[in-house]
């Protein structure tokens, strides 16, 4: 399920054919992406909210419908606004629709070791370009652009409703809103107190710059590529599946290293490492195949380390019993952080007419994130 929810991250295999498609600019035709990520994080705020007035299975087949069908129509838009609405809102929303939910289920399963086994759930999430990448890029050879969202859509639509169908909750959790107490929680924090903590302020920025950087370096992954770096297309397609692997890997190795550690160690360790990832791309800028290959394996690992970073530290700092709102809450700074990210960095490419202040706009994020992440530290001490 979630390398099919994850086909999000291929964006920038369809982003240049989109741009060739329209006759458009690299800022418009990140508009999907951009809009499907916002949409994505304030259905998952939303789900959050009303989780316990449909049963669960209900909600996953909602998504797997919005999914599905928000591929099929892209297939059929006449310009990038209706690509938009189909592609960002539709497939956006389904997706936030259905993300949260394994969540919640694997920390019920797994009460002792919540941290790594929501990271190698959201492994499947990250890893979805090495699937999905390859795929897009083929379809695209083989059929055209359009055609690419319509046979997806199609392979969605029968996936995720049979997908959705095996999940299930142990019997032996109490559902949070009986009041039932959970053994594994030391605190637990409502979201109405939790909003009002300075430590929740430092966590949301730390969470918004992670994702901004993530979500921006991922999207623009391919066009660097190629355009930057003059490489094949297909050479660039097989090394967003390398970057699909990092992705994965991050989400365990830092939901085990918080587990471990401590959240503030965590965030430390992203911010030093994506501020390196920058440092190398501005001083080898576009000479070197191996330096790019190093430093977005380390963007797109981050960028799933945030993704289980951010409800292990929720998890951490206010409990399982208001999980499902409290992450919802957070992660809208994911859907910031695309927001902001994406027109950006395209702000950025379209105005320069180059990709290097893109990487010093990443390093100067990294070093905002290293500042929050010391305050958060403080916070919570």
């Amino acid at each position: 399920m979630m390398l099919c929810l994850g086909a999000v991250y291929s964006w920038s295999i369809l982003r240049t054919p989109i741009e060739r498609h329209f006759q458009i600019n690299s800022l418009a035709s990140g508009l999907p992406y951009m809009t499907s990520l916002v949409f994505y994080s304030v259905f998952m705020v939303l789900t959050g909210e009303n989780r316990t007035k449909l049963p669960f299975k209900t909600w996953m087949y909602i998504g797997a419908i919005l999914i599905s069908a928000g591929w099929i129509l892209s297939a059929f838009s006449p310009h990038i606004a209706t690509l938009t609405l189909f592609y960002g809102c539709m497939v956006g929303a389904g997706v936030g629709i259905m993300y949260g939910i394994p969540m919640i289920l694997v920390a019920q399963w797994f009460p002792k070791k919540k941290g790594v086994m929501v990271g190698l759930v959201l492994a499947g999430f990250g890893i979805s370009p090495l699937v999905s990448a390859p795929l897009a890029r083929a379809l695209i050879v083989s059929k055209g652009i359009m055609p690419t969202f319509l046979y997806i859509g199609i392979a969605f639509a029968i996936l995720l409703p049979l997908l959705s169908s095996l999940m299930d909750s142990p019997e032996t959790i109490s559902a949070p809103e009986k009041g039932q107490p959970v053994e594994s929680a030391e605190i637990e924090i409502p979201s109405r107190d939790m909003l009002k903590l300075p430590s929740f302020r430092q966590l949301y920025l730390c969470y918004f710059l992670g994702t901004a950087i993530g979500l921006t370096m991922i999207g623009l992954s391919y066009p660097i590529g190629v355009d930057y770096l003059q490489a094949s297309p297909q050479s660039i397609a097989w090394m967003i599946s390398l970057f699909a692997i990092c992705n994965g890997l991050g989400r365990p190795f830092f939901g085990w290293f918080t587990d471990r550690f401590s959240p503030i160690s965590s965030m430390r360790l992203s911010f030093g490492l994506i501020l390196s990832a920058a440092i190398l791309m501005l001083i080898f800028r576009e000479n070197s195949m191996l330096v790019f290959g190093l430093s977005f394996c380390v963007f797109w690992f981050n960028l799933g380390g945030w993704l289980a970073l951010a409800p292990a530290s929720t998890l951490r700092f206010y409990g399982v019993l208001y999980f499902s709102q409290n992450y919802g809450f957070l992660f809208t700074a994911y859907g910031a952080g695309a927001l902001f990210g994406v027109l950006a960095s395209g702000f950025l490419k379209d105005w320069l007419g180059h990709y290097q202040g893109i990487f010093w706009f990443v390093l100067a994020l990294a070093l905002l994130g290293i500042l929050f992440s010391r305050r958060l530290a403080q916070d919570k001490t």
